[in-house]
């Protein structure tokens, strides 16, 4: 009887949520979203049809590998690393949230403990099928078939299942018979040292191997082979193991090997539910937890509001900022807020204020550990492999620099995913922002401005290093290398920003709202998004560029080695600079129309 009660009262939510999305596609921005959609992945799966493209008729079978061994183990040790960032550091477990309405008649009632998991569990499913159909057809090969779409569609969702799992059942062993978020003292820190140890170590025993075994002129293929090796070899490649079968199913070269290992890692999934149903922790008390967290945060908006004045973004900030941590003392923050100016000033400072009051001397000790284990290992490989100290460390300061770059560009495209202190996280708290005393364009170029000011407290840093540290080119060159990369990097992260917030304010019934990206069960839409906002992104740089570009082309500049410091160069530097600007600047009115005629009823619920 409960289980025909909870099978109903899930089809039942599922069908609405179908209808409330439907519903939605009476307002023209949602349309025009649906169509860019389908136009998409019609351009995925049948390209011969849109542009005429001849289908390959080799590619009509089962398709050759998409990824080879070298990028499976990587995948393999990427998924490792993040298990054992649950197993050392916990997580959130949106997926076992309850809402405040099942807290009060669902727990309550009679269901056990095993129903309830099971129960959340199997709705957390729909969203990772979901999320598993997207990256299928959007990782569809062309000719690859009906056979090979479902081959894809459910090793994904085989992988993102397991995930999500594994992270509910290591979040809760560590907790043992507490409740996840009351772990504290002795046992947290001792957990997150031990798991530290084990997971650290096989990894630079790893890198050591790889680096180790590089040829002294390196090439591509004997780079791939060292680090084949490394991640093959144990103690590493022993802990690999169950995460490459894991990840077996979307790499198999031939039906054959997808019809031998898909078993196995299905069998890895499911030996995580009754794992999960053997732990102790008080899951009732972690699932009324996580799902109230929201409704403090709206607690403390209507206290706010009733209170008014000038505690209605103190409230709000310490809401969010102590909802996981229960009463703590408020922080000062480093910049103060002058008591006169302009009020867009005011909304950037108070969406950087918990990014300033979340930061610790830890995080700074933690990246300098990290800097100084990577110059270690390079200067102990240059040695071991004869090179003179004062060389070593040369290598090792160029290594050092040419990651931390390669950190900053990374960051410049996953950034403004989670880089959320902008309409992303205020749009839940619609009401309130429009009692702020500013234009909408103001509110949207301050919102913009909070998260890609974010975003350049963590890429600066690594940009200095970047020009700092290495020894190669000069000094000289590195300074106009620094400034340029400075600039570019700043652009990019206001464009990339500027395009996040403007899916978020057209399209807000099908964005996740709030502080959090979501987890395994976003990875879908998250990816979606991506792909809009990279296609808004080079829209946006078409004009810029190619204004540039000629101005380039017309000094007669027309290769990277021939650029230099010059009147040609400044002028392109300064005609993208406007260009962008004015871009901008029509790009934050349009936004502020479009957040004028927000109705509250398109907004998710906060996260």
């Amino acid at each position: 009887m409960t289980a025909d009660a909870l099978a109903f009262l899930t089809a039942r939510s599922l069908r609405n949520r179908v209808r409330v999305q439907i519903s939605r596609l009476k307002n023209v921005r949602y349309l025009l979203g649906l169509a860019f959609i389908i136009a998409y992945f019609a351009l995925v799966i049948r390209p011969d049809r849109l542009m005429r493209m001849p289908r390959d008729p080799s590619a009509m079978g089962f398709p050759a590998a998409i990824i080879s061994d070298v990028v499976a183990g990587i995948a393999a040790l990427g998924v490792f690393l993040l298990a054992g960032w649950w197993w050392a550091f916990g997580a959130r477990l949106n997926a076992i949230a309850v809402s405040p309405a099942e807290a009060q008649l669902l727990i309550p009632g009679p269901i056990s403990r095993t129903q309830l998991l099971l129960y959340k569990i199997g709705r957390s499913q729909l969203g990772i099928l979901f999320s598993a159909l997207i990256l299928a057809l959007i990782t569809m090969r062309r000719g690859g078939g009906a056979a090979y779409a479902v081959a894809r569609g459910l090793g994904y969702f085989v992988v993102l299942s397991t995930l999500s799992l594994h992270k509910i059942g290591a979040t809760l062993t560590r907790a043992g018979t507490r409740p996840p978020d009351a772990i504290r003292g002795v046992r947290k820190w001792l957990t997150a040292a031990v798991v530290t140890v084990v997971v650290a170590v096989p990894v630079i025993l790893m890198a050591r191997r790889a680096v180790a075994s590089f040829p002294t002129r390196l090439d591509f293929e004997s780079v791939v082979g060292a680090i084949s090796a490394a991640l093959a070899a144990p103690p590493l490649g022993w802990l690999l193991l169950p995460f490459r079968a894991m990840v077996a199913p979307l790499h198999a070269s031939s039906p054959g090997e997808w019809t031998r290992v898909l078993p196995i890692a299905i069998a890895i999934m499911l030996l995580h539910i009754p794992w999960i149903l053997a732990t102790r922790a008080p899951i009732e008390e972690t699932a009324i937890a996580t799902g109230a967290r929201r409704e403090r945060i709206r607690a403390a908006m209507r206290a706010a509001r009733r209170s008014g004045g000038r505690a209605d973004a103190g409230a709000l900030f310490r809401a969010m900022r102590n909802v996981d941590r229960g009463p703590v003392a408020v922080r000062p923050v480093w910049v103060k807020l002058p008591p006169h100016g302009p009020a867009w000033v005011a909304v950037v400072w108070k969406n950087l204020v918990p990014l300033m009051r979340g930061l610790r001397w830890v995080t700074a000790l933690f990246a300098l550990v990290i800097i100084a284990a990577l110059g270690g290992l390079v200067t102990y490989v240059e040695l071991q492999r004869g090179r003179p100290l004062d060389q070593a460390i040369v290598t090792a300061r160029n290594v050092i620099g040419v990651m931390a770059a390669a950190v900053a560009v990374i960051s410049v495209l996953v950034g403004p995913l989670y880089s959320r202190n902008d309409f992303r996280g205020d749009l839940p708290y619609l009401r309130v922002l429009r009692t702020l005393p500013l234009s909408s364009a103001e509110l949207v170029g301050a919102e913009v401005a909070s998260a890609s000011l974010a975003l350049l407290a963590a890429q600066v840093p690594m940009l200095i290093v970047a020009w700092l540290l290495p020894t190669t080119p000069s000094f000289g060159t590195r300074t106009v290398l620094f400034v340029g990369a400075l600039l570019v990097i700043t652009v990019l992260d206001v464009l990339g920003v500027s395009v996040r917030n403007a899916i978020a304010l057209a399209f807000p019934g099908w964005v996740k709202l709030g502080g959090d990206a979501g987890g395994v069960e976003q990875v879908g839409y998250n990816v979606l998004g991506s792909l809009g906002a990279l296609l808004l992104l080079g829209l946006l740089l078409l004009a810029p560029v190619g204004a540039a570009s000629a101005i380039l082309v017309g000094a007669g500049i027309t290769s990277a080695r021939s650029v230099a410091v010059g009147a040609a160069t400044v002028a392109a530097i300064v005609a993208f600079l406007a260009i962008t600007a004015l871009e901008l600047r029509f790009l934050f009115r349009w936004l502020g129309t479009i957040y004028d005629h927000i109705d509250a009823g398109e907004l998710l619920e906060p996260a």
